[in-house]
């Protein structure tokens, strides 16, 4: 029963949090042109315009109050406590100020350029990072699909990102990534057009204002519609050549429509301008780590880490790549520099605790999926990955409760389906087991994992007529997938098709040369074939590889007693028996009875 549950496969939401940042505003702040134009050497005038934060507000304020000025000398100070307004995060005041510089200087490009910077300020840019999201699904391996969400945001302002290691996946970003949505389903989407209208009157009034078009094109981007961002950035690096922040800007705007040969060549050019611009390392350790080029995007988070060592998104993305070649050590030591940065990021510790549950460490791996969801309750993967988490301590009910929570969070939530499923199957409710995978199927019809885990379900049930189209559907869709093929191969030997189960052994050993449960159910096939030298060999091997696999310790006992080695075939089945009491019994219904000692 133990050798049938380790064929089932897992969905983890490992997802990996692969944080970026949102596109640059050209030119943060800009003052009124015009109004500079006509400064004086009034000691209060010279405060409002050269102060910071509370002096400027205070001094701006008085200049404004005293009645003294107007046309675009009061424009000007107006602008001026904008600026200090909009550093505080003072959004709507700011927008408050430069509305009345307008009102002074109806002509002036410039003005209408910061109104809109100030709109995307209140807009929180909150669009932006969710519809500049992204997500790719990575193969860790046959027990776990890992989902890579790609999250734009500033730098410690993550927004939501995702991955999945184990069953099948948590989020899916991709459409909401591509959506452009309307003003109904968000509430910024209506400061992003007004931004928009702004920079338009801006770039109409002086049609050569490359920062007004870049911006704009930031603005396009977050509302979804990234050709029309392209041509403004296009037109932006035609008029500043020499900047590198429109290029990084295109750069995501072509990453976005998955076009990420275009989006390196940016970054690439970006960086011959600016060699030491963090951001364009960072981004375009993104753009090739979505194109599987995990070792370039190393390289690329690790240019940033040097430019700036306080890079908390870079140090998590870099952990990633290292948890996605395996190099989990390496990658915790990443999260935990992130973590020390920024100890309230949900997505480093949930990163973390994906590398943890990878190494086994359960426990390590929960306390950091604890510290995730206190820091954002509704984080769905974060429950997913728990539950795994929990399933392998064999705290089945609370890993169940987790896989429940995940389901209510996400609707039409197939990895966590199937992997309660797998949980219901670890505590033999094959009923309710089938029936969250019969759910998973009906939801995602081309779900491999599913309709393997619902196969291996029938076999524990010994409904085997029932298992191979299941067996065979997974193979259909999937047939580079091993967790299938080894599973058919197993029910091929218990329905005595001993070709066929060979067959489907040696491919999945093509796939996987030492796979221990491919080893394992192999040499039972040749052991039903009288084969016994090379049964002793494929059960030495997979016990090279994992000491405690019962059946491969009764099987080579089996293969020892019919050899004459009756000391050794005693002491590997007492020890598979040990692990298994029942392991006898599940050969015995094989064809293969406990030898008479």
């Amino acid at each position: 029963m133990e050798r049938l549950k380790r064929l089932l496969a897992l969905d983890s939401i490992s997802l990996k949090h692969v944080n970026a940042r949102p596109l640059q505003i050209f030119a943060a702040i800009t003052f009124l042109a015009s109004a500079l134009a006509a400064q004086t050497a009034n000691d209060a005038w010279k405060d409002c315009q050269e102060a910071k934060d509370e002096q400027a507000i205070q001094t701006c304020t008085e200049v404004i109050e005293s009645g003294k000025e107007n046309g675009a000398r009061l424009a000007a100070a107006f602008v001026s406590r904008g600026i200090a307004y909009q550093l505080k995060d003072a959004c709507s005041r700011t927008i408050q100020d430069y509305n009345e510089a307008i009102r002074l200087e109806p002509g002036d490009a410039v003005a209408f350029y910061d109104r809109g910077v100030a709109k995307l300020c209140l807009a929180g840019h909150d669009h932006a990072k969710r519809s500049l999201n992204q997500s790719v699904q990575l193969k860790s391996d046959e027990d776990a699909v890992s989902e890579h969400g790609i999250a734009y945001n500033a730098k410690g302002a993550a927004a939501p990102a995702i991955r999945e290691a184990g069953v099948d996946t948590a989020w899916d970003l991709k459409s909401e990534a591509q959506a452009s949505p309307s003003a109904d389903a968000d509430p910024s989407s209506s400061e992003l057009q007004s931004a928009i209208q702004d920079f338009d009157e801006a770039i109409r009034l002086n049609p050569g204002f490359a920062s007004a078009l870049n911006n704009r094109g930031f603005t396009f981007a977050a509302s979804g519609d990234y050709d029309r961002a392209i041509k403004d950035f296009e037109e932006a690096i035609r008029l500043a050549p020499k900047s590198e922040l429109p290029l990084i800007n295109r750069g995501r705007a072509y990453q976005s429509k998955n076009q990420y040969d275009l989006a390196i060549q940016d970054y690439s050019n970006a960086l011959e301008l600016q060699p030491d611009s963090q951001l364009a390392h960072f981004d375009r350790g993104i753009a090739y780590e979505l194109k599987n080029e995990n070792e370039l995007a190393a390289q690329d988070y690790e240019d940033a880490v040097k430019i700036d060592p306080t890079y908390e998104n870079a140090l998590v993305n870099l952990g990633n790549t290292y948890s996605d070649s395996g190099a989990y050590d390496r990658a915790i030591q990443k999260f935990d520099l992130a973590i020390r940065i920024k100890p309230d990021d949900p997505f480093a510790l949930y990163d973390r605790g994906n590398a943890y549950r990878e190494k086994r460490q359960y426990d390590l791996a929960i306390q950091d999926y604890d510290q995730a969801i206190q820091l954002r309750p509704e984080y769905e993967p974060a429950f997913n990955n728990r539950g795994l988490a929990y399933d392998r301590k064999h705290k089945f009910d609370l890993a169940i409760q987790d896989f429940d929570e995940a389901i209510r969070l996400k609707e039409e939530n197939t990895c966590s389906l199937n992997n309660r499923g797998i949980t219901y199957t670890h505590q033999e409710q094959y009923h309710r087991a089938v029936q969250d995978f019969d759910e998973a199927i009906k939801l995602r019809p081309n779900h491999e994992l599913a309709y393997n885990n619902r196969g291996m379900a029938y076999v524990l049930q010994k409904q085997y007529q029932s298992a191979a189209p299941d067996f065979d559907r997974a193979l259909a869709l999937r047939p580079d997938k091993i967790a299938p093929r080894i599973s058919r191969c197993a029910l091929r030997v218990v329905l005595g098709d001993l070709e066929g189960a060979l067959e489907d052994c040696n491919l999945a050993l093509q796939m996987q040369k030492n796979n221990p449960l491919a080893l394992d159910d192999r040499g039972t096939v040749y052991l039903k074939m009288n084969k016994i030298d090379a049964a002793i060999a494929d059960y030495n091997a997979a016990l090279a590889i994992n000491p405690r696999i019962e059946s491969s310790l009764y099987g080579r006992g089996l293969a020892e007693f019919k050899n004459g080695d009756q000391g050794a075939s005693q002491r590997d089945i007492a020890a598979a028996k040990a692990i298994d009491p029942d392991v006898a019994n599940e050969f015995a219904e094989l064809g293969l009875p406990a030898p008479s000692f």
